[in-house]
């Protein structure tokens, strides 16, 4: 009579234990869950904290040379121009009046000259790496830099003293005066040396004014 009594309670108390383990496991695994819901975001949604590639810029700098010129010198300008956008006496009565001369402009950066010819600007000759063009292009810079900066509008061309240099002649973009060029020059090392603009004929002679 005792044991048919106790088969019930044994029964029942079983029962009790595995509906906790079953309660244990839900809430194990909910809370598993909820980790889980709370973690994703962070691991797959956060954005990225590497910088976007930064845009194409240009060179901005009172100097920057363009196909048009650099700062207060501006191909065709006449020397009484420039005189009044310097606020700087600029030399008179020189070869420059009738034929063509290179004359010391004050107030322009060092290693830049100014070729003067039937007295307005024909061309800027650039001799130093600190002048950059807008697009950033400057002495020591290969080939393959200027072609990149100045893509689909440079032209290769043979140097006539160095057999293994070239003349890069950049063209310029429409409405912009279609005489105007930029001529850099390389070595051997296909690196510029110096670079010149200017309006044509003038931006193309190999020898300056002689």
């Amino acid at each position: 009579m005792m044991r048919a009594r106790l088969v019930p309670i044994l029964a029942f108390i079983a029962l009790g234990c595995r509906g906790a383990a079953r309660s244990r496991a839900d809430s194990a695994s909910s809370v598993t869950a909820a980790h889980l819901d709370t973690a994703a975001p962070s691991s797959v949604l956060a954005p990225s904290t590497a910088p976007p590639p930064s845009p194409a810029t240009t060179v901005k700098t009172q100097w920057a040379v363009t196909d048009s010129g650099a700062g207060a010198l501006r191909i065709g300008m006449t020397r009484d121009q420039l005189a009044l956008d310097l606020h700087a006496p600029i030399p008179k009565h020189t070869r420059a009046d009738s034929g063509c001369a290179y004359l010391a402009i004050p107030g322009i950066p060092a290693g830049m000259r100014t070729m003067w010819v039937a007295a307005t600007l024909a061309r800027i000759d650039i001799g130093a790496p600190k002048l950059p063009t807008d697009r950033g292009a400057k002495i020591g810079d290969k080939q393959a830099k200027i072609e990149s900066l100045y893509r689909g509008r440079v032209s290769a061309m043979p140097a006539k003293y160095d057999p293994h240099g070239k003349y890069l002649v950049v063209r310029p973009v429409p409405p912009a005066d279609s005489s105007h060029r930029i001529v850099f020059e390389t070595d051997s090392s296909t690196r510029v040396t110096r670079y010149r603009v200017g309006r044509e004929p003038e931006v193309e002679w190999v020898e300056g004014c002689s």
